[in-house]
């Protein structure tokens, strides 16, 4: 059965996840927290119900980082970013997982969703994708459920597949089994690119957070089957961070 913790008021939220230190955040954890923030700000609307979603304790436990990205760092980027979201706009915040420390809430939801932020990484046993099933097919049994919300799908953990085909996957899972069209799949990425001076030509790694979306009825072949994946958006983690291209995440699809 899933379980609930509800918070209104931020100040709850103190209670229930320990006190940490921004300091204590990567690099690229601290990228994340200010993307997530710049999302939900420009993207989901003040004073609609928001969702936060994430894997539960055992199953999640990842297995590949994100420099690093453990389960105790889970919870403070989880934390900071919660945070960052209650700082930013007042709205109702649901946080669920699977896990059975988690407050339960008896009664079931007096609303709908307008907004779901999923979570999810891979375990021992389990992938990302197919922890993000699990945690879809819990939400979807609630009265709350809302297929036509803005959902966004963070895989917080760096990945050895192609990142494309990762959201290709995600995306095509979340439209054919659960009809979910309004998506953003957000993936880190660490690729080189050349870095040209006046003397010289050098490689150099660098880090963006993907953002992959799909568009139905491109054809009408395709019509409202998902062949492609369009990367939409990308934030720059350098600085304090930057959306390369800044366009609408969540346009109109249909």
């Amino acid at each position: 059965m899933l379980r609930l913790l509800t918070f209104v008021l931020f100040g709850v939220l103190k209670f229930a996840l320990p006190s940490r230190d921004s300091g204590l955040l990567t690099g690229d954890q601290r990228h994340m927290v200010l993307c997530l923030g710049s999302i939900t700000t420009k993207h989901f609307t003040q004073g609609q119900a928001t969702l936060v979603s994430f894997p539960e304790e055992g199953r999640g436990t990842s297995q590949r980082t994100l420099k690093p990205f453990g389960t105790d760092s889970h919870l403070s980027l989880l934390y900071h970013i919660l945070q960052e979201m209650h700082q930013t706009m007042l709205w109702q915040v649901t946080t669920t997982s699977l896990s059975s420390m988690s407050l339960e809430i008896t009664h079931d939801d007096f609303w709908k969703m307008d907004n779901y932020v999923i979570f999810t990484w891979s375990g021992e046993q389990d992938s990302a994708i197919d922890n993000l099933g699990y945690q879809v097919d819990e939400l979807k049994g609630r009265s709350s459920w809302n297929n036509r919300a803005k959902f966004l799908v963070v895989v917080a953990e760096n990945l050895r597949e192609e990142v494309g085909q990762v959201a290709y996957k995600i995306l095509k899972e979340l439209w054919e089994v659960y009809r979910v069209l309004n998506v953003v799949v957000l993936i880190p990425q660490t690729r080189h690119m050349a870095l040209v001076t006046a003397i010289t030509e050098q490689n150099t790694m660098t880090s963006t957070f993907d953002l992959y979306t799909w568009f139905p009825y491109q054809s009408e072949v395709k019509c409202a089957n998902i062949d492609d994946v369009v990367l939409i958006d990308r934030w720059i983690v350098e600085d304090e961070g930057h959306f390369l291209r800044n366009v609408y995440l969540f346009p109109t699809k249909i």
